[in-house]
């Protein structure tokens, strides 16, 4: 059995397509895939940037990374981070999508906002505000 890891990176979308049917889109595929892998995530969405949390097994995670920056459906792509884990943040999600626009109380972090987040920063942020993003 391969040992659990957690990988966490930002990317910038290309526009190809509307963005919410491509979000749906990205979402439903890797919740497919990634039951099969054992994967689980999350995918947030600002107005300029992706920031995507995945853990797994690790070799899972290797190869899915190597597809994931293929994708042409965003560029940039910038791996923050990638390293064992202790346990999951969410793990019944075999991916999820959260979009930080209005109507939330806070302004939604920026593209450059999010890459200034450590892996463990950005897991306590979505910690702290799960229920809230996902409603």
């Amino acid at each position: 059995m391969q040992k659990l890891a957690r990988l966490m990176y930002f990317s910038r979308p290309t526009g190809a397509g509307p963005r919410s049917l491509v979000l749906d889109q990205i979402t439903a595929h890797a919740a497919r895939r990634n039951a099969e892998r054992d994967i689980t995530g999350v995918l947030i969405a600002t107005a300029d940037a992706y920031a995507q949390l995945l853990e797994g097994p690790r070799g899972a995670l290797s190869d899915l990374v190597f597809k994931i920056g293929a994708d042409d459906r965003h560029t940039d792509m910038t791996i923050v981070d990638f390293r064992p884990a202790l346990g999951r943040v969410a793990p019944s999600w075999a991916m999820t999508q959260v979009h930080l626009q209005p109507p939330h109380k806070e302004p939604a972090p920026d593209f450059a906002t999010l890459r200034a987040f450590s892996s463990d920063q950005f897991v306590r942020f979505f910690a702290a505000n799960m229920q809230e993003l996902v409603a």
